[in-house]
């Protein structure tokens, strides 16, 4: 399973444009995107040029995507639940969903955590969470998901300073906020690599 991740776009069209280039040349076979659209035209251009050159989207809406909303045969930004892809499960949660940590823990239950891909909007507590004053202000709620289940990959955007991975353990976490590093990631889960990408 490779997977194109970003997040945090802000309505920005060259951003757009080099997704969708890079997407005909690596051919992932998802493009995850956390939130922040802003917009409901943006965001509709955005999956449908993806889909125009055969790549999925699964997508959350970030805190700025109030309203946001798309399904297609092939896409969707979901605002909370569990979608299946290739033989992965993907357990999607939006900004503004009340996440539930027991609910979240029963709705995985039984899924192979190698095959689980946790994908939010805001990061988890302590991991690629740092703002500019240096503290953490990541979810715990997301940081206890992780240590309980150890998905495959946490993918999230939202704190745009600190763009990056990490590997800890047996999940990789990916902050894939574009907005200003312009760096986005594909993840090979397969080879358990991860690679930016120049937006």
């Amino acid at each position: 399973m490779k997977l194109l991740c970003a997040s945090d776009y802000h309505a920005n069209h060259r951003f757009l444009e080099s997704t969708v280039e890079h997407a005909e040349k690596l051919e992932p076979d998802v493009f995850v995107y956390c939130g922040d659209f802003v917009m409901q035209e943006y965001a509709e251009e955005l999956i449908k040029r993806l889909e125009e050159v055969g790549v999925p989207v699964l997508a959350v809406a970030g805190n700025l995507d109030l309203g946001i909303i798309y399904e297609s045969e092939m896409s969707e930004i979901v605002m909370y639940g569990l979608r299946e892809l290739k033989g992965y499960h993907f357990l999607l949660v939006s900004a503004t969903y009340p996440f539930i940590l027991d609910e979240a823990l029963a709705d995985v239950e039984g899924i192979d955590p190698s095959k689980l891909i946790f994908v939010t909007h805001y990061p988890p507590k302590g991991v690629l969470d740092k703002i500019w004053s240096n503290e953490h202000v990541g979810y715990d709620g997301y940081a206890e998901f992780d240590e309980n289940v150890k998905p495959a990959l946490h993918v999230f955007g939202h704190i745009h300073e600190d763009n990056g991975f990490e590997i800890k353990s047996n999940t990789i976490f990916v902050n894939c906020a574009a907005t200003p590093s312009r760096k986005i990631y594909l993840v090979d889960l397969k080879k358990r690599e991860v690679r930016d990408v120049k937006l």
